[in-house]
């Protein structure tokens, strides 16, 4: 049997966390339209997906498009295409085009982006929960700051995603990818997912 780890690990602390993320149907060769405002007719930005002469998913003028459109994770070859939203306002999302600078532009919804939020997508689509370096997070046995603490998270710890109640997610060792390399798994723990509008956690896309 061969093993296959999660490839991708996101999370960007230095921009809002905002209200989650849209998944692009990339399959469907989209050309996503970004607007400076939702007043606006006339795209400021566009991204398009199309196919190489050997039939594989690429970004019609990547090297250009990469200039300035950098999201919350790009990796057609390993079927991922998301990008951060920081508002929704009706059928419009603003998001984040690039993750490095911050900058946001507007694109409206559609059938060929599906707008999940945080709390959704930390469940039901991520592989793994890590230890993000810039954030000292503590294990605990309840969804509370007073809850008995298990343990702090450790650079070796790798968890699945099983809930989560407010700012707080509760995790277990992952044994679906034996990822995990601590010596002390958790069945059962609860951890802080957000704080004053950050992500404080890494999360895995396979």
């Amino acid at each position: 049997a061969i093993f296959i780890a999660p490839l991708i690990t996101i999370g960007q602390s230095n921009i809002n966390l905002g209200q989650g993320v849209v998944k692009i149907d990339f399959e469907k060769l989209p050309t996503l339209l970004f607007y400076s405002d939702t007043n606006n007719t006339t795209p400021l930005r566009t991204v398009s997906v199309t196919k190489d002469k050997g039939g594989e998913f690429i970004i019609k003028n990547s090297s250009h498009v990469r200039s300035w459109f950098n999201p919350e994770g790009l990796w057609l070859d390993y079927g991922i295409f998301i990008i951060r939203v920081d508002t929704v306002i009706g059928k419009w999302y603003r998001v984040f085009t690039n993750n490095d600078k911050g900058t946001t532009l507007w694109t409206k919804a559609s059938s060929l982006n599906n707008f999940i939020k945080w709390q959704t997508f930390l469940v039901e689509e991520t592989t793994t929960i890590n230890r993000h370096p810039d954030f000292d997070l503590e294990i605990k046995t309840a969804p509370s700051d007073e809850a008995l603490t298990i343990k702090r998270i450790e650079e070796t710890d790798c968890f699945e995603a099983i809930e989560i109640k407010g700012d707080w997610l509760r995790i277990k060792t992952n044994q679906t990818f034996e990822c995990n390399e601590s010596i002390k798994p958790i069945v059962s723990g609860w951890i802080k997912w957000r704080r004053n509008n950050r992500l404080l956690l890494y999360y895995g896309l396979g």
